[in-house]
């Protein structure tokens, strides 16, 4: 654990004020009188709890609550709240309260759901915020519901804007994603010791989350993907238990969160030397980066990242590999449509994906790109029988130029000999 001793060089204080500040003043610009929260990255960069998930239970199960002035209110679950009042120092004891039982997922309540829903009357009559409007991330369609009924004087709307505002990181923030890209780098690199004929999928994927919670994540951001051969191209996702064929392409896709930030990094090969085909599709991957490194700076655009990526991706011919389905678009970068192609990119914070979103769809909506934004680059080629895959990179944006977190470069050119 190296990049531990940085862990002493970070103020989580300042950190936490200028999360609450930043949503606070991004409220004001928007109009926004309360904000509740329901996702955990959300309610993790609002509040700094971290809790406990249990995929299909518990999803949207908790909350959080701001208004533009003052301390974030947490509904944490009863069960927590001792643990929560021994160690959370930083959130007024009056502002934390515990829930009956947990507001969404499988274990959702009527009681639950009116115990929750007092709190919010109170709290909001506490507060004299008594109508205008709220944004809300993500929800449960009962607590939604009984929302507009129980507060008919708010207008509910969606958090797309304030999460917007949060794009630009501050230094605190870009120490923690540069820790969390650090264990990745080295996942990354258990992966490639790993892909050899013979080995299964599954063992890849094994040994990847065992480095992972080894460095003490907080918890993966997805299933490690590990896939080979067919599973690669048409885009397969689900890692398998097969064994790894020389001659086979494969590729993997892996991603974690470390002390609430996220991190992320793909990349693929072959089992063997990679054929001409499959080098040039990396080459393709890899020059359409270098052309947006080359011209990401404070001030450029959404749409001008997306043009200069999809340039060059294009002048390697991949729209050729383009599978019409009637009544899908073909977007590039962001398209479902099989295989999965173009050049794109998100956000990357508390959350995995966050705006703004780089893809076919920014010509129409660019945003402008600030210093400090963080970014998960992945422009893809998958083609069916050949291989291919993302390429990933996690990016900031500094007023000079690009800052390259993750080392898929270095990785890539040890696999492809390029450039």
């Amino acid at each position: 654990m190296a990049y531990i001793h940085q862990l002493a060089t970070i103020d989580f204080n300042a950190l936490r004020k200028y999360r609450v500040t930043t949503l606070q003043k991004a409220m004001k610009d928007y109009g926004i009188d309360a904000y509740l929260c329901c996702l955990p990255g959300n309610i993790r960069y609002m509040t700094d709890y971290f809790m406990f998930y249990e995929l299909g239970a518990i999803e949207t199960a908790i909350a959080s609550l701001l208004f533009q002035n003052g301390d974030p209110y947490l509904f944490p679950w009863s069960g927590d709240y001792l643990w929560i009042e021994e160690k959370i120092d930083w959130i007024p004891k009056d502002h934390i309260r515990p829930l009956r039982a947990p507001i969404g997922g499988m274990f959702i309540r009527p009681e639950a759901l009116a115990h929750f829903l007092k709190h919010l009357t109170e709290i909001f009559e506490r507060e004299g915020v008594r109508g205008g409007r709220i944004a809300i991330d993500m929800m449960p369609y009962a607590l939604g519901m009984e929302l507009k009924n129980k507060l008919p004087s708010f207008e509910i709307v969606d958090d797309q804007s304030l999460r917007l505002k949060r794009a630009s990181k501050c230094e605190e923030e870009i120490k923690l994603i540069k820790m969390s890209t650090a264990i990745t780098n080295n996942a990354a690199a258990v992966a490639l010791n790993m892909l050899k004929e013979g080995v299964k999928e599954c063992e890849v994927a094994a040994a990847i989350a065992h480095y992972y919670y080894k460095e003490n994540v907080d918890w993966l951001t997805w299933s490690p993907q590990v896939l080979s051969g067919p599973n690669v191209a048409p885009y397969f996702r689900l890692t398998t238990d097969r064994r790894l064929q020389y001659g086979d392409p494969w590729y993997f896709d892996i991603g974690a969160q470390f002390l609430g930030y996220c991190s992320t990094i793909s990349l693929f090969g072959t089992v063997g030397k990679p054929t001409e085909q499959q080098r040039e599709i990396y080459k393709a991957l890899y020059d359409s980066t270098q052309a947006v490194l080359k011209i990401l700076r404070p001030g450029v655009t959404t749409a001008d990242v997306f043009l200069a990526g999809e340039k060059v991706l294009e002048e390697y011919g991949y729209k050729k590999y383009i599978r019409e389905v009637p009544d899908i678009p073909f977007i590039p970068g962001i398209s479902p449509l099989p295989p999965s192609l173009g050049w794109g990119a998100d956000g990357i914070g508390t959350l995995s994906h966050e705006p703004p979103n780089i893809s076919g769809l920014s010509l129409d909506k660019p945003v402008r790109i600030e210093r400090n934004m963080a970014f998960r680059f992945h422009p893809n080629l998958f083609i069916p029988g050949i291989g291919g895959g993302r390429l990933k990179n996690v990016v900031v944006v500094r007023e000079t130029g690009p800052e390259v977190l993750t080392k898929t470069f270095e990785y890539g050119a040890m696999i492809f000999d390029y450039p």
